[in-house]
Formats: C-alpha cells, sequence, structure tokens
C-alpha cells in the first residue's frame, strides 16, 4: 500500500488491531485503535502494551513468540465471536477517556501541584 499520512481510515475499517512488536512504549496505534473501539491483540512487551490495555481488560496481550498458538488463537476468537467484539469495543471507548486532553491536563495539573507542594 505504501506510505500513507493518515491511517485512521484503514484502522477504523478493519476488525481488529494486532501490535506485534517485541518492544515498545507507549504506543500511539494501541491508544488510536482504542478510541476508534477496536478490539486490540498485542505482544505483552517489556513494557507500554500491558499498562494501555490495564493488565489485559482491554484487549488481549500474548507472550513475545507465541505467534502461532497465542496470537492465532486470540485473532480467531475474536473475529468470530460478535459479542467478544462488541464487548471489546466498548472497553475500548470507555477507556481511551483517561488519554483524553481533559484527563491529561487534569493529570498534569496534579504533577504539577505535588512538585510546588514538595519544594516548600
Amino acid at each position: 500500500m505504501g506510505y500513507r499520512n493518515n491511517l485512521h481510515a484503514l484502522v477504523a475499517g478493519a476488525q481488529l488491531q494486532v501490535l506485534s512488536s517485541r518492544y515498545e512504549g507507549m504506543t500511539m496505534v494501541l491508544l488510536e485503535a482504542l478510541a476508534l473501539g477496536k478490539p486490540v491483540i498485542a505482544n505483552d512487551c517489556p513494557t507500554g502494551p500491558r499498562e494501555i490495555l490495564g493488565d489485559g481488560r482491554l484487549g488481549t496481550l500474548f507472550a513475545i513468540g507465541a505467534v502461532e498458538d497465542e496470537l492465532a488463537d486470540a485473532m480467531r476468537r475474536i473475529l468470530t465471536d460478535d459479542a467478544l467484539r462488541e464487548t471489546m469495543k466498548a472497553r475500548a471507548l470507555e477507556h481511551v477517556e483517561e488519554y483524553g486532553i481533559a484527563a491529561s491536563n487534569e493529570r498534569f495539573a496534579r504533577c504539577v501541584e505535588q512538585l510546588v507542594s514538595a519544594g516548600r
């Protein structure tokens, strides 16, 4: 497909999002998929996906290297179970608010307040 400037249309049309990276930090692709209500399957990297997916409550985590069994099973389950996809969509849309501008501003303000209080 080549370079795409805006992937939202592709993700919006997808049935699920798979993140197979072995190493991640605060991965935007997971947040974007959650914001679009997409079921997410992600490699359980040392940091990143587990935190974003609430220890697996908001998406499916699979062990690094377990592509043929855990990842394939998770994909099969999500693609064939309409009720599971709808549940994952609802959870994703509820959780994504935690990363919105208002929630981020509140966390930042609390952090600044704590730093100012500690400096007194």
